[in-house]
């Protein structure tokens, strides 16, 4: 160790200064971890705009980052949701999340369903009153006919009962 006249609190460099910037200096693990998970993060979430990505979970697409003026579709791979967020230019403004749910349909044609007047039906008590009022009506016909029948009868007016 070398004589110092006075204290510094930088060690005392053994190598000359060129050789200390040629040689690679070794990074802590900690921060390579961090910057292997950051730039896997990265390549594997691309920010698009109008893309589409399967999430586990609503709150995983509720959590994912947007761009500002992007618009993301969700396929929910555990259920049958759909989600659809959105980011205005302005950062103050909240994103806008949208659920929608996903209803499988047959290709059988829809059948038109033409709706029917609404039918009123007769009580029996109008049924038996509706028989008593044309049995009525057709008693009045009978008789009526059978007046055109029968011969008319002249009455003689006074004149002529004057006259015999």
């Amino acid at each position: 160790m070398m004589y110092q006249p006075y204290y510094t609190p930088y060690p005392q460099m053994q190598q000359p200064i060129t050789q200390a910037y040629q040689q690679p200096t070794q990074q802590p693990v900690q921060q390579q971890n961090y910057q292997q998970t950051i730039s896997q993060a990265q390549q594997s979430v691309p920010i698009q705009n109008g893309g589409f990505a399967i999430v586990r979970s609503e709150q995983e697409a509720r959590d994912y980052l947007l761009a500002p003026g992007t618009f993301m579709t969700f396929k929910n791979e555990n259920s049958q949701y759909m989600y659809e967020k959105s980011r205005t230019f302005s950062q103050l403004d909240a994103p806008t999340f949208k659920k929608f749910r996903l209803v499988e349909e047959d290709d059988t044609p829809e059948v038109e369903v033409v709706d029917m007047p609404n039918e009123q039906y007769a009580l029996e008590r109008d049924f038996l009153k509706l028989i008593d009022d044309v049995t009525s009506l057709k008693d009045e016909v009978d008789l009526l006919r059978e007046q055109m029948r029968e011969p008319k009868r002249t009455t003689k007016t006074k004149k002529e009962n004057a006259d015999e």
